[in-house]
This record gives C-alpha cells, structure tokens and sequence, in this order.
C-alpha cells in the first residue's frame, strides 16, 4: 500500500464530500463548471485511493519520496481549491418556475417592459438565491436575467449584458447590476448599460466620467462591503450617483443563502432590509429614461 497515494486521495475525497454537503442543490443550481470540477475531483480520489491499495511497495529513494509527497500536496491544493469554491446554496431553495440556461437564469414578467436588469452574483453564491429579491421587480414588468459565472466567480463573466440579451433578445436596453464582487464586475461592463446598480458593492475602478444613471444600495453592518468602502467610492462614482444605506443591514441581506461567515451581525431582520433595497431599485428602475428606438 502507498500512504502519499491513500493520504491524497483521502483528501480529495473529503473535500468532495465537503462541497456536496455545503453546496448541496446549488452544484445543480450553478454554472455546469464547478460539477465537473466535483466530479473529476471526485474520479480522481478513487482512481488514487485504488491505485493505492493495488500498488504493490513504492520503490525507495530520495527522488522518488520527493515526487510522491509533491504530489501529495497537490492533492491538498485541489482539495483546498475545491473546498473554497463551494457555493452558499440559496436558502430556501426558490420553487418558482423560471427559464434557465447555461449561462444564467431568466426571470420573465407575464407583460415585460422594454428595460430588463442583467445581474451577477456575489462570489461563490448560487445565483438562485436572488431570484426571490427580484421578484417584485419582475412583478413591475422588468426582465431580470441572473448569470450563472463559471466556477462561481465574476470575474469569469465577460460580458453579462450581451448574455441576457441572448436569454431576451425582445429587451431594448439592460440595466448591469451586480452584488458584492459582481458589483465591482459590472461597474466594468457599462459599454451597452442603460444604468448600473450596486448592490452591497463598489466600483472596480474610476467611472466618475461615465454618463451613465447609478444607485448604490449598501447595509450600515456589512463586514464586507463596509461603510467606509461605500464612502471612499463616491468619488469613482458619477455625480448624481443615488446612495441609499439599509441601517443594520448586512452583506447577506442582498440575497437569500443564509449568513455568510465573517459578515456583520444585522442589525434589522431580512425582510425589512430587503424591502428597502427592492424599493429603491424599483425607484431606480422607474426613473430611468425610456429605451431609445
């Protein structure tokens, strides 16, 4: 028997076992990527764990200990990898019929408007967990479209506009919204934005020069996205910009996945702060200019 083979392979089994039991129905819910990411994790660990056991005595020597025990590391850092791309599953899981794709999660009204909102998720948050948050915006006849990001993080989306404008080619203009990391993402996508929403969230960089309509929505008790962020981001903002602090509102709050390790502690139950970020996105929305024919 090989221990550095029984010793990788057990890692990459528990950290497979990790991502099931923490993730649950978001490994279905997401982008296909991080799946396939599980399920080689998980062919690899067995493949190691039967090699391991079938493999007669490894073969002494220096060199050989060396590659064995690199490998043996390797394994750890997979498994770490796949252990912090464990998505927060949406709680509770949304049971309302919507169209899903690949690349997102089209959320249509009965009588859709000529404004629709394209958004991305936080970091690692399974992009159910904001359908219930938009749905009065649906209910007032804005398409919203929520991407799935490949493997969970923003940054891997390139374009989320032109994404929902293949989910609802009928939509004359997108409003690019975003939350946490996919906040700052979006801020970076606003060639064919009608409008930027940020929601718990900042600009990547300076878009103070954009011409372009912006609320920002942040919580008084987000340990993330913290007050002092939200105030040394104005001057990247465009003048004009709406501000609107949910007190005792915390990182969380702009979704549905539970409490999210390292937040803040809230200061106003979930339902209250959600109906204040809802309004003021629906002000936003209504106020925006009517798409250009």
């Amino acid at each position: 028997m090989t221990w550095s083979r029984v010793v990788a392979g057990a890692v990459l089994l528990a950290s497979v076992v990790y991502a099931a039991l923490h993730s649950r129905s978001a490994l279905l819910g997401g982008h296909w990527a991080y799946l396939v990411w599980v399920v080689a994790m998980a062919v690899l660990a067995v493949v190691l764990l039967i090699a391991a056991f079938v493999a007669g005595r490894p073969r002494r020597g220096v060199v050989r200990a060396i590659l064995r025990w690199a490998g043996v590391a390797f394994a750890i850092g997979l498994a770490a990898i796949t252990a912090w791309l464990a998505p927060y599953e949406a709680d509770p899981v949304p049971t309302a019929a919507t169209q899903t794709a690949n690349t997102g999660i089209l959320l249509m009204p009965q009588d859709p408007g000529d404004t629709g909102v394209a958004f991305i998720p936080g970091a690692l948050v399974d992009p159910r967990a904001y359908e219930q948050i938009f749905a009065p915006v649906v209910a007032a006849g804005y398409p919203v479209f929520i991407v799935k990001p490949p493997l969970g993080v923003a940054f891997t989306v390139p374009d989320a506009v032109a994404d929902a404008e293949v989910a609802a080619p009928e939509v004359e203009q997108w409003v690019i919204a975003g939350h946490s990391l996919g906040g700052a993402v979006a801020s970076d996508q606003l060639d064919n934005a009608a409008g930027l929403m940020l929601l718990g969230s900042y600009p990547i960089g300076d878009i103070s020069s954009q011409e372009i309509p912006v609320l920002s929505v942040s919580g008084s008790n987000d340990a993330f996205t913290t007050p002092q962020d939200i105030e040394q981001s104005m001057a990247d903002l465009p003048d004009g910009t709406t501000f609107v602090v949910v007190e005792g509102g915390i990182h969380a709050y702009f979704g549905d996945y539970g409490l999210q390790r390292g937040d803040g502690s809230p200061g106003i139950p979930r339902e209250q702060a959600q109906e204040q970020i809802q309004a003021s996105m629906l002000k936003f929305l209504n106020d925006l200019p009517a798409a250009q024919p």
